[in-house]
Protein backbone atom coordinates (compact mmCIF):
# COMPACT_ATOMS: atom_id res chain seq x y z
CA UNK A 1 0.00 0.00 0.00
CA UNK A 2 1.56 3.42 -0.76
CA UNK A 3 0.23 4.71 2.39
CA UNK A 4 -0.96 3.72 5.63
CA UNK A 5 -3.88 4.92 7.72
CA UNK A 6 -2.97 5.43 12.17
CA UNK A 7 -5.73 5.36 14.51
CA UNK A 8 -5.92 6.22 17.11
CA UNK A 9 -3.00 8.98 17.21
CA UNK A 10 -0.42 8.24 19.92
CA UNK A 11 2.57 10.39 19.10
CA UNK A 12 4.77 10.90 16.62
CA UNK A 13 7.26 8.31 17.22
CA UNK A 14 4.56 5.45 17.02
CA UNK A 15 3.30 7.09 13.39
CA UNK A 16 7.07 7.43 11.94
CA UNK A 17 7.44 4.19 13.07
CA UNK A 18 4.52 2.49 11.24
CA UNK A 19 5.94 4.28 7.77
CA UNK A 20 8.84 2.45 8.47
CA UNK A 21 11.43 5.26 9.76
CA UNK A 22 12.64 5.35 13.30
CA UNK A 23 13.69 9.17 14.61
CA UNK A 24 17.27 7.62 15.60
CA UNK A 25 18.81 10.34 17.63
CA UNK A 26 22.18 10.52 19.86
CA UNK A 27 24.10 12.24 22.26
CA UNK A 28 23.28 15.55 22.72
CA UNK A 29 21.64 16.05 19.56
CA UNK A 30 19.52 13.14 20.48
CA UNK A 31 18.22 15.44 23.16
CA UNK A 32 17.30 18.89 21.28
CA UNK A 33 15.80 16.45 18.25
CA UNK A 34 13.78 15.11 21.80
CA UNK A 35 12.48 18.49 22.64
CA UNK A 36 11.13 19.00 18.84
CA UNK A 37 8.85 15.53 19.04
CA UNK A 38 7.50 15.79 22.56
CA UNK A 39 6.51 19.76 21.68
CA UNK A 40 4.49 18.47 18.28
CA UNK A 41 3.23 15.89 20.56
CA UNK A 42 2.24 18.27 22.79
CA UNK A 43 0.98 21.16 19.72
CA UNK A 44 -1.05 18.07 18.24
CA UNK A 45 -2.82 17.12 21.67
CA UNK A 46 -3.73 20.78 21.42
CA UNK A 47 -5.29 20.40 18.11
CA UNK A 48 -6.75 17.17 18.93
CA UNK A 49 -5.09 14.82 16.43
CA UNK A 50 -7.30 11.79 16.17
CA UNK A 51 -6.41 9.89 12.77
CA UNK A 52 -2.68 9.95 10.71
CA UNK A 53 -2.00 9.04 7.29
CA UNK A 54 1.23 7.82 6.46
CA UNK A 55 1.96 8.93 3.03
CA UNK A 56 5.23 6.64 1.60
CA UNK A 57 7.58 7.39 -0.92
CA UNK A 58 6.55 11.06 -1.11
CA UNK A 59 8.92 13.43 -3.53
CA UNK A 60 9.74 16.56 -1.86
CA UNK A 61 10.83 19.38 -3.52
CA UNK A 62 13.09 21.05 -0.82
CA UNK A 63 14.29 17.84 0.47
CA UNK A 64 15.42 16.90 -3.25
CA UNK A 65 16.96 20.30 -3.65
CA UNK A 66 18.87 20.18 -0.38
CA UNK A 67 19.20 16.30 -1.33
CA UNK A 68 20.82 17.15 -4.83
CA UNK A 69 23.10 19.91 -3.20
CA UNK A 70 24.64 17.82 -0.50
CA UNK A 71 23.47 14.07 -0.38
CA UNK A 72 23.75 13.13 -3.44
CA UNK A 73 27.44 13.45 -3.29
CA UNK A 74 28.19 11.40 0.15
CA UNK A 75 29.50 8.15 0.07
CA UNK A 76 26.77 6.81 1.94
CA UNK A 77 23.84 5.81 -0.16
CA UNK A 78 21.05 8.25 1.73
CA UNK A 79 17.19 7.76 -0.06
CA UNK A 80 15.60 10.56 -1.50
CA UNK A 81 12.14 10.37 -0.96
CA UNK A 82 10.87 10.83 2.19
CA UNK A 83 7.02 10.14 4.27
CA UNK A 84 4.28 12.48 4.76
CA UNK A 85 2.30 12.02 7.54
CA UNK A 86 -1.30 14.12 7.05
CA UNK A 87 -3.68 14.44 10.26
CA UNK A 88 -7.01 15.05 11.01
CA UNK A 89 -9.36 15.84 13.96
CA UNK A 90 -11.90 13.42 13.15
CA UNK A 91 -12.18 9.50 13.45
CA UNK A 92 -12.27 7.75 10.31
CA UNK A 93 -11.15 4.07 9.10
CA UNK A 94 -10.33 2.77 5.54
CA UNK A 95 -13.61 2.16 4.10
CA UNK A 96 -14.53 5.87 5.31
CA UNK A 97 -11.60 6.96 3.35
CA UNK A 98 -12.29 4.97 0.19
CA UNK A 99 -15.80 6.31 0.35
CA UNK A 100 -14.69 9.30 0.37
CA UNK A 101 -11.67 9.08 -2.17
CA UNK A 102 -14.27 7.91 -5.20
CA UNK A 103 -16.91 10.30 -4.30
CA UNK A 104 -19.31 7.72 -2.99
CA UNK A 105 -20.24 9.21 -0.07
CA UNK A 106 -19.44 13.17 -0.22
CA UNK A 107 -20.00 13.42 3.95
CA UNK A 108 -17.17 12.03 4.39
CA UNK A 109 -15.59 13.62 2.18
CA UNK A 110 -16.00 16.73 3.80
CA UNK A 111 -15.51 15.47 7.07
CA UNK A 112 -11.90 14.42 6.05
CA UNK A 113 -11.60 17.76 4.29
CA UNK A 114 -12.29 19.78 7.09
CA UNK A 115 -11.34 18.26 9.91
CA UNK A 116 -7.65 18.58 8.12
CA UNK A 117 -5.18 19.68 10.60
CA UNK A 118 -2.42 19.52 7.89
CA UNK A 119 1.45 17.63 7.08
CA UNK A 120 4.45 16.71 8.55
CA UNK A 121 7.22 15.26 6.01
CA UNK A 122 9.44 13.10 7.56
CA UNK A 123 13.06 13.19 5.78
CA UNK A 124 15.40 10.27 5.65
CA UNK A 125 18.53 11.37 6.53
CA UNK A 126 20.06 11.08 10.31
CA UNK A 127 19.66 14.12 13.09
CA UNK A 128 16.84 16.52 11.24
CA UNK A 129 14.03 14.30 10.54
CA UNK A 130 11.36 16.68 10.17
CA UNK A 131 11.18 18.86 6.55
CA UNK A 132 8.22 20.78 6.04
CA UNK A 133 5.78 21.24 8.52
CA UNK A 134 2.23 22.99 7.40
CA UNK A 135 -0.14 22.15 10.75
CA UNK A 136 -3.41 24.28 12.05
CA UNK A 137 -2.43 27.51 14.31
CA UNK A 138 -3.73 27.11 18.12
CA UNK A 139 -7.44 26.88 18.28
CA UNK A 140 -9.44 29.32 19.97
CA UNK A 141 -9.55 29.81 23.45
CA UNK A 142 -11.66 32.20 25.64
CA UNK A 143 -10.14 35.44 26.24
CA UNK A 144 -7.41 34.75 24.22
CA UNK A 145 -6.76 37.00 21.21
CA UNK A 146 -4.51 35.07 19.03
CA UNK A 147 -3.28 36.89 16.01
CA UNK A 148 -1.72 35.34 12.84
CA UNK A 149 -1.67 37.87 10.64
CA UNK A 150 0.76 35.61 8.13
CA UNK A 151 -0.90 32.95 7.35
CA UNK A 152 -1.57 31.82 4.19
CA UNK A 153 -3.29 28.38 2.20
CA UNK A 154 -1.41 25.40 1.54
CA UNK A 155 -2.84 23.13 -0.60
CA UNK A 156 -2.08 19.35 -0.77
CA UNK A 157 -3.59 16.14 -2.72
CA UNK A 158 -3.94 12.68 -1.51
CA UNK A 159 -6.11 10.08 -2.78
CA UNK A 160 -8.19 12.47 -5.16
CA UNK A 161 -8.82 14.58 -1.77
CA UNK A 162 -7.98 17.69 -1.69
CA UNK A 163 -6.52 18.81 1.44
CA UNK A 164 -5.84 22.67 2.82
CA UNK A 165 -4.23 24.46 5.99
CA UNK A 166 -4.08 27.94 6.86
CA UNK A 167 -0.43 28.23 8.24
CA UNK A 168 2.97 29.30 7.83
CA UNK A 169 5.41 26.53 6.33
CA UNK A 170 8.19 25.45 9.51
CA UNK A 171 11.27 23.34 9.09
CA UNK A 172 13.43 21.71 10.97
CA UNK A 173 17.38 23.07 11.10
CA UNK A 174 19.23 20.56 9.49
CA UNK A 175 23.02 21.22 10.55
CA UNK A 176 24.42 19.67 7.55
CA UNK A 177 23.46 22.55 4.68
CA UNK A 178 21.56 25.01 7.29
CA UNK A 179 21.93 27.21 9.80
CA UNK A 180 19.11 28.36 12.40
CA UNK A 181 19.30 31.19 10.63
CA UNK A 182 18.46 29.14 7.08
CA UNK A 183 15.40 28.14 8.61
CA UNK A 184 13.61 31.51 9.76
CA UNK A 185 14.47 33.00 6.58
CA UNK A 186 13.39 30.14 4.90
CA UNK A 187 9.64 30.38 7.11
CA UNK A 188 9.63 33.96 6.26
CA UNK A 189 9.95 34.22 2.93
CA UNK A 190 7.50 30.94 2.54
CA UNK A 191 5.37 34.00 5.18
CA UNK A 192 5.18 37.01 2.65
CA UNK A 193 2.06 37.52 1.40
CA UNK A 194 1.21 36.99 -1.64
CA UNK A 195 4.15 34.84 -2.59
CA UNK A 196 4.26 31.41 -4.35
CA UNK A 197 5.05 29.13 -1.86
CA UNK A 198 7.03 26.83 -4.98
CA UNK A 199 8.95 30.29 -5.57
CA UNK A 200 11.25 29.88 -2.42
CA UNK A 201 14.48 28.48 -2.41
CA UNK A 202 15.56 25.60 -0.46
CA UNK A 203 17.17 25.94 2.49
CA UNK A 204 20.38 24.86 1.05
CA UNK A 205 20.07 27.27 -1.96
CA UNK A 206 18.90 30.08 0.80
CA UNK A 207 22.51 29.17 2.57
CA UNK A 208 24.30 29.21 -0.21
CA UNK A 209 23.38 32.65 -1.15
CA UNK A 210 23.40 34.00 2.18
CA UNK A 211 27.39 32.51 1.92
CA UNK A 212 28.15 34.68 -1.27
CA UNK A 213 29.15 37.43 1.53
CA UNK A 214 32.19 36.63 2.69
CA UNK A 215 32.37 37.48 6.66
CA UNK A 216 36.08 37.31 8.19
CA UNK A 217 35.45 34.74 11.14
CA UNK A 218 37.71 32.83 13.45
CA UNK A 219 35.47 29.71 12.03
CA UNK A 220 36.44 28.33 9.21
CA UNK A 221 33.41 26.91 8.89
CA UNK A 222 30.41 29.70 8.79
CA UNK A 223 28.04 27.27 9.51
CA UNK A 224 29.18 26.82 12.84
CA UNK A 225 28.40 30.50 13.81
CA UNK A 226 25.13 30.28 11.75
CA UNK A 227 24.33 33.28 9.44
CA UNK A 228 25.40 37.06 9.74
CA UNK A 229 22.41 39.69 9.58
CA UNK A 230 24.62 40.82 6.55
CA UNK A 231 24.28 37.20 4.80
CA UNK A 232 20.85 37.10 5.83
CA UNK A 233 20.25 40.08 4.17
CA UNK A 234 22.10 39.06 0.93
CA UNK A 235 19.80 35.87 0.92
CA UNK A 236 16.47 38.56 1.26
CA UNK A 237 17.73 40.69 -1.91
CA UNK A 238 18.23 36.87 -3.89
CA UNK A 239 14.98 36.27 -3.68
CA UNK A 240 13.82 39.90 -5.06
CA UNK A 241 12.75 41.74 -1.46
CA UNK A 242 14.56 44.29 0.33
CA UNK A 243 16.41 43.76 3.37
CA UNK A 244 15.47 46.04 6.25
CA UNK A 245 17.67 45.74 9.27
CA UNK A 246 17.45 47.53 12.52
CA UNK A 247 18.46 47.27 15.64
CA UNK A 248 16.10 46.54 18.95
CA UNK A 249 16.36 49.66 21.38
CA UNK A 250 13.54 48.46 23.49
CA UNK A 251 10.67 45.77 23.75
CA UNK A 252 7.86 48.18 23.16
CA UNK A 253 9.96 49.49 19.80
CA UNK A 254 10.02 45.59 19.03
CA UNK A 255 6.27 44.79 19.12
CA UNK A 256 4.99 48.03 17.47
CA UNK A 257 7.32 46.96 14.50
CA UNK A 258 5.61 43.86 14.27
CA UNK A 259 1.99 44.47 14.54
CA UNK A 260 3.03 47.32 12.00
CA UNK A 261 4.87 44.82 9.57
CA UNK A 262 3.35 41.74 9.71
CA UNK A 263 0.11 43.33 9.10
CA UNK A 264 0.95 43.36 5.59
CA UNK A 265 2.20 40.12 5.68
CA UNK A 266 5.57 40.54 5.72
CA UNK A 267 7.23 38.66 8.80
CA UNK A 268 9.75 39.70 11.15
CA UNK A 269 13.15 37.61 11.75
CA UNK A 270 14.47 38.18 15.40
CA UNK A 271 18.04 37.97 15.93
CA UNK A 272 18.21 37.13 20.02
CA UNK A 273 20.51 36.21 22.72
CA UNK A 274 19.71 32.67 24.61
CA UNK A 275 20.68 33.19 28.30
CA UNK A 276 19.66 31.20 31.66
CA UNK A 277 17.22 33.07 33.29
CA UNK A 278 19.00 32.62 36.70
CA UNK A 279 22.50 34.21 35.63
CA UNK A 280 23.66 34.31 39.25
CA UNK A 281 23.10 30.80 39.92
CA UNK A 282 24.93 29.13 36.66
CA UNK A 283 27.77 31.69 37.71
CA UNK A 284 28.39 31.47 41.31
CA UNK A 285 26.59 27.72 41.73
CA UNK A 286 27.48 26.27 38.19
CA UNK A 287 30.35 28.41 37.47
CA UNK A 288 29.27 28.07 33.70
CA UNK A 289 28.44 30.68 31.45
CA UNK A 290 24.72 31.66 31.47
CA UNK A 291 24.92 32.77 27.87
CA UNK A 292 23.48 29.75 25.77
CA UNK A 293 24.32 31.61 22.62
CA UNK A 294 22.53 33.66 19.62
CA UNK A 295 19.69 31.97 17.84
CA UNK A 296 16.96 33.24 14.72
CA UNK A 297 13.06 32.76 14.83
CA UNK A 298 10.38 34.06 12.94
CA UNK A 299 7.37 35.60 14.37
CA UNK A 300 4.40 34.16 13.22
CA UNK A 301 1.75 35.64 15.20
CA UNK A 302 1.20 37.28 18.62
CA UNK A 303 -1.85 37.50 21.46
CA UNK A 304 -3.03 40.92 22.02
CA UNK A 305 -4.61 41.21 25.46
CA UNK A 306 -7.13 43.64 26.99
CA UNK A 307 -5.10 45.15 29.54
CA UNK A 308 -4.77 49.07 29.04
CA UNK A 309 -1.66 49.87 26.72
CA UNK A 310 1.51 51.17 28.68
CA UNK A 311 3.90 54.92 27.67
CA UNK A 312 6.68 54.35 25.13
CA UNK A 313 10.08 54.67 26.86
CA UNK A 314 11.16 58.14 26.82
CA UNK A 315 14.32 57.65 25.46
CA UNK A 316 13.04 55.76 22.10
CA UNK A 317 11.58 58.93 20.73
CA UNK A 318 14.63 61.08 21.15
CA UNK A 319 12.98 64.04 22.22
CA UNK A 320 12.72 66.20 25.36
CA UNK A 321 9.34 64.99 26.99
CA UNK A 322 8.84 67.85 29.35
CA UNK A 323 5.27 69.09 29.22
CA UNK A 324 3.81 66.58 26.68
CA UNK A 325 1.52 63.56 27.31
CA UNK A 326 3.45 60.43 27.22
CA UNK A 327 2.95 58.21 23.95
CA UNK A 328 0.47 55.08 24.21
CA UNK A 329 0.85 52.49 21.19
CA UNK A 330 -1.49 49.83 21.28
CA UNK A 331 0.87 47.20 20.11
CA UNK A 332 2.30 47.53 23.88
CA UNK A 333 -1.11 45.18 24.63
CA UNK A 334 1.21 42.25 23.14
CA UNK A 335 2.01 40.13 26.17
CA UNK A 336 3.06 36.75 24.06
CA UNK A 337 5.13 36.22 20.40
CA UNK A 338 4.09 33.17 18.46
CA UNK A 339 7.65 32.18 16.31
CA UNK A 340 9.08 29.46 14.21
CA UNK A 341 11.58 28.06 16.21
CA UNK A 342 13.61 25.84 14.55
CA UNK A 343 15.11 24.12 17.59
CA UNK A 344 11.89 23.46 19.22
CA UNK A 345 8.54 23.71 16.79
CA UNK A 346 6.24 25.72 14.55
CA UNK A 347 4.31 28.58 16.65
CA UNK A 348 6.20 28.05 19.98
CA UNK A 349 5.38 30.92 22.65
CA UNK A 350 7.54 33.65 23.96
CA UNK A 351 6.31 35.59 27.01
CA UNK A 352 6.40 38.78 27.58
CA UNK A 353 5.59 39.60 30.96
CA UNK A 354 6.94 43.35 31.69
CA UNK A 355 6.93 45.57 28.92
CA UNK A 356 9.90 47.60 30.42
CA UNK A 357 12.22 43.99 31.06
CA UNK A 358 14.05 43.50 27.72
CA UNK A 359 13.87 39.53 27.91
CA UNK A 360 11.16 37.07 26.25
CA UNK A 361 10.30 34.13 28.30
CA UNK A 362 10.79 31.08 25.87
CA UNK A 363 10.52 27.35 26.12
CA UNK A 364 13.82 26.21 25.12
CA UNK A 365 14.37 24.33 28.79
CA UNK A 366 10.68 23.44 29.51
CA UNK A 367 11.47 20.35 28.20
CA UNK A 368 14.49 19.32 30.27
CA UNK A 369 13.99 21.25 33.23
CA UNK A 370 10.99 23.57 33.24
CA UNK A 371 12.66 25.31 36.69
CA UNK A 372 15.41 26.57 34.52
CA UNK A 373 13.83 29.41 32.51
CA UNK A 374 15.67 30.33 29.67
CA UNK A 375 15.28 34.42 28.26
CA UNK A 376 15.51 35.61 24.94
CA UNK A 377 16.87 39.31 24.44
CA UNK A 378 16.21 40.77 20.53
CA UNK A 379 19.37 42.36 19.35
CA UNK A 380 18.08 42.73 15.67
CA UNK A 381 15.25 42.40 13.46
CA UNK A 382 14.90 41.44 9.19
CA UNK A 383 12.60 41.56 7.89
CA UNK A 384 12.07 41.09 4.03
CA UNK A 385 10.28 43.93 2.24
CA UNK A 386 8.90 45.00 -0.53
CA UNK A 387 10.74 47.81 -2.70
CA UNK A 388 8.03 49.60 -3.75
CA UNK A 389 7.81 50.06 0.89
CA UNK A 390 10.05 53.21 1.42
CA UNK A 391 8.64 54.88 4.09
CA UNK A 392 9.98 53.15 6.44
CA UNK A 393 8.65 52.46 10.61
CA UNK A 394 11.26 54.93 12.29
CA UNK A 395 9.80 57.75 10.27
CA UNK A 396 6.39 56.87 11.08
CA UNK A 397 6.79 56.77 14.70
CA UNK A 398 8.49 60.19 14.76
CA UNK A 399 4.94 61.10 13.23
CA UNK A 400 2.79 59.51 15.67
CA UNK A 401 4.54 61.19 18.45
CA UNK A 402 4.13 64.74 17.09
CA UNK A 403 0.67 64.06 16.53
CA UNK A 404 0.19 63.14 20.47
CA UNK A 405 2.33 66.20 21.36
CA UNK A 406 -0.25 68.47 19.62
CA UNK A 407 -3.42 66.41 20.30
CA UNK A 408 -2.47 64.49 23.65
CA UNK A 409 -2.98 67.62 25.68
CA UNK A 410 -6.46 68.17 24.31
CA UNK A 411 -7.91 64.68 25.35
CA UNK A 412 -5.77 64.72 28.50
CA UNK A 413 -7.48 67.81 29.43
CA UNK A 414 -10.59 65.94 29.48
CA UNK A 415 -9.18 63.09 31.22
CA UNK A 416 -8.86 61.07 28.43
CA UNK A 417 -5.65 59.39 26.28
CA UNK A 418 -4.91 59.19 22.65
CA UNK A 419 -3.68 55.78 22.08
CA UNK A 420 -2.09 54.97 18.73
CA UNK A 421 -1.73 51.98 16.25
CA UNK A 422 0.47 51.94 13.21
CA UNK A 423 0.32 49.38 10.73
CA UNK A 424 0.94 48.77 6.55
CA UNK A 425 -1.72 47.93 4.63
CA UNK A 426 -2.00 47.60 1.06
CA UNK A 427 -4.37 49.55 -0.50
CA UNK A 428 -6.70 46.68 -1.66
CA UNK A 429 -6.78 44.72 1.62
CA UNK A 430 -7.51 48.42 3.57
CA UNK A 431 -10.57 48.96 1.29
CA UNK A 432 -11.76 45.17 1.32
CA UNK A 433 -11.82 45.35 5.10
CA UNK A 434 -13.90 48.42 5.40
CA UNK A 435 -16.15 46.81 2.93
CA UNK A 436 -16.44 44.13 4.66
CA UNK A 437 -16.73 45.88 8.23
CA UNK A 438 -13.53 44.24 9.37
CA UNK A 439 -12.36 47.78 10.52
CA UNK A 440 -14.42 50.92 11.20
CA UNK A 441 -17.13 48.56 12.04
CA UNK A 442 -19.02 51.92 13.96
CA UNK A 443 -18.29 53.92 10.85
CA UNK A 444 -21.59 55.48 8.96
CA UNK A 445 -21.78 53.99 5.27
CA UNK A 446 -21.62 57.61 3.93
CA UNK A 447 -18.27 57.77 5.63
CA UNK A 448 -17.19 54.34 4.43
CA UNK A 449 -18.15 54.87 0.84
CA UNK A 450 -16.28 58.16 0.73
CA UNK A 451 -13.18 56.39 2.39
CA UNK A 452 -13.26 53.47 -0.58
CA UNK A 453 -13.45 55.75 -3.56
CA UNK A 454 -10.38 57.41 -2.69
CA UNK A 455 -7.40 56.95 -5.06
CA UNK A 456 -4.85 55.25 -2.20
CA UNK A 457 -0.99 54.11 -3.69
CA UNK A 458 -0.11 50.29 -3.28
CA UNK A 459 0.93 50.42 -0.11
CA UNK A 460 0.31 52.77 2.95
CA UNK A 461 0.56 53.53 6.53
CA UNK A 462 -2.58 53.95 8.52
CA UNK A 463 -2.64 55.50 12.20
CA UNK A 464 -5.47 54.87 14.37
CA UNK A 465 -6.03 56.97 17.16
CA UNK A 466 -8.32 55.46 20.02
CA UNK A 467 -9.50 56.99 23.03
CA UNK A 468 -9.02 55.68 26.24
CA UNK A 469 -9.23 56.36 30.37
CA UNK A 470 -6.96 58.04 32.15
CA UNK A 471 -5.76 55.71 34.83
CA UNK A 472 -3.30 57.05 37.47
CA UNK A 473 -1.94 54.03 39.33
CA UNK A 474 0.06 52.72 37.43
CA UNK A 475 -0.13 49.01 38.93
CA UNK A 476 -4.10 49.36 38.39
CA UNK A 477 -3.40 50.50 34.80
CA UNK A 478 -1.33 47.75 33.88
CA UNK A 479 -4.25 45.35 35.32
CA UNK A 480 -7.13 46.63 33.90
CA UNK A 481 -8.93 46.42 30.39
CA UNK A 482 -10.02 48.61 28.28
CA UNK A 483 -12.47 48.37 25.42
CA UNK A 484 -12.44 51.92 22.51
CA UNK A 485 -13.58 52.57 18.82
CA UNK A 486 -11.45 54.28 16.51
CA UNK A 487 -11.62 57.92 16.53
CA UNK A 488 -9.37 59.47 14.09
CA UNK A 489 -7.14 57.97 11.33
CA UNK A 490 -4.53 59.24 9.18
CA UNK A 491 -2.72 57.46 6.24
CA UNK A 492 0.77 58.38 4.78
CA UNK A 493 2.09 56.96 1.58
CA UNK A 494 4.37 54.48 2.17
CA UNK A 495 5.87 54.61 -1.67
CA UNK A 496 6.58 57.97 -1.65
CA UNK A 497 9.96 59.54 -0.47
CA UNK A 498 10.51 60.52 3.14
CA UNK A 499 11.86 64.45 2.17
CA UNK A 500 8.33 64.46 0.50
CA UNK A 501 5.08 65.27 1.58
CA UNK A 502 3.71 61.79 2.00
CA UNK A 503 0.26 62.90 4.08
CA UNK A 504 -3.04 61.28 2.00
CA UNK A 505 -5.46 62.31 3.89
CA UNK A 506 -7.47 62.01 7.93
CA UNK A 507 -10.42 60.37 8.32
CA UNK A 508 -13.10 61.42 11.00
CA UNK A 509 -15.20 58.56 12.43
CA UNK A 510 -17.18 61.15 14.52
CA UNK A 511 -18.31 64.52 14.10
CA UNK A 512 -17.65 65.82 17.41
CA UNK A 513 -13.69 64.65 16.95
CA UNK A 514 -13.48 66.40 14.08
CA UNK A 515 -14.89 69.45 15.64
CA UNK A 516 -12.88 69.23 18.84
CA UNK A 517 -9.50 68.94 16.62
CA UNK A 518 -10.18 71.40 13.94
CA UNK A 519 -11.41 74.42 17.18
CA UNK A 520 -7.91 73.11 18.94
CA UNK A 521 -5.58 73.59 15.80
CA UNK A 522 -7.78 76.93 15.27
CA UNK A 523 -6.99 78.77 18.88
CA UNK A 524 -3.41 77.32 19.12
CA UNK A 525 -2.15 77.76 15.80
CA UNK A 526 0.36 81.10 16.01
CA UNK A 527 1.49 79.90 18.98
CA UNK A 528 1.78 76.52 20.63
CA UNK A 529 1.71 74.41 16.98
CA UNK A 530 3.67 76.82 14.64
CA UNK A 531 6.67 76.77 17.37
CA UNK A 532 6.38 72.93 17.27
CA UNK A 533 6.37 72.67 13.08
CA UNK A 534 9.39 75.04 12.81
CA UNK A 535 11.47 73.37 14.79
CA UNK A 536 11.37 70.04 13.03
CA UNK A 537 12.70 69.25 9.66
CA UNK A 538 12.61 65.93 8.89
CA UNK A 539 8.65 65.68 8.80
CA UNK A 540 8.12 69.22 8.58
CA UNK A 541 6.08 68.93 4.54
CA UNK A 542 3.95 66.17 6.42
CA UNK A 543 3.06 68.04 9.59
CA UNK A 544 2.28 71.39 7.58
CA UNK A 545 -0.09 69.76 5.23
CA UNK A 546 -2.09 68.17 7.92
CA UNK A 547 -2.25 71.41 10.13
CA UNK A 548 -3.32 73.38 6.88
CA UNK A 549 -6.16 70.89 5.67
CA UNK A 550 -7.66 71.44 9.51
CA UNK A 551 -7.17 75.44 9.01
CA UNK A 552 -8.64 75.61 5.13
CA UNK A 553 -11.31 72.66 6.16
CA UNK A 554 -9.77 71.06 3.10
CA UNK A 555 -12.59 68.22 2.30
CA UNK A 556 -10.24 66.28 -0.15
CA UNK A 557 -7.87 65.71 2.77
CA UNK A 558 -9.89 65.47 5.89
CA UNK A 559 -12.94 62.85 5.90
CA UNK A 560 -15.73 63.33 8.15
Amino acid sequence: MPYKLVYPYKSIVDTVEHGGIRLNYEGHLGKLAEIRVRYLDEYLAKLSAKTVIVEHQYIDRNFIEDYCGHYARCFTDYPKKCDRIHIFSNVFDEEDLKAAAIGKDQTKREAICNNYLGFIIIRPVPGAHFGKVCLRTYPHEEGKNRLFPILKKYEVHFLGLTLSVDTVAFQEQDNVISACATSALWSALHGIRGINPNAVSSPFQITRNARRVFIESPSTNVLEKGLFPSQMAAAITDEGYEPVLSGVVSKSYLKAVIRAYENVGLPVILGMTLAHEDEEYWRNVKHENPVLGQHAVTVTGYRLSQKSPVAFPYEILGDERAGYSNLYMLSSCIDELYVHDDQIGPFSSMLDRNEYWPRFETRWNYYIDPEDKVDATVQTLIIPCHKKIRIRYPLILSLVSRCNRIFGSLWKSMGKRIVWDAKLYSVNEFKENIADKIIYVSTDDELRFKILSQKLPRFMWVVDAYESEIVEDREVEASSEWVSNVFMTYLFDATDMGSSDYFLCGIHHTTTSFELVQKFIQLTNDSMIQNFIRQQTSDQLVLESLISSYLSGNTAKLLR
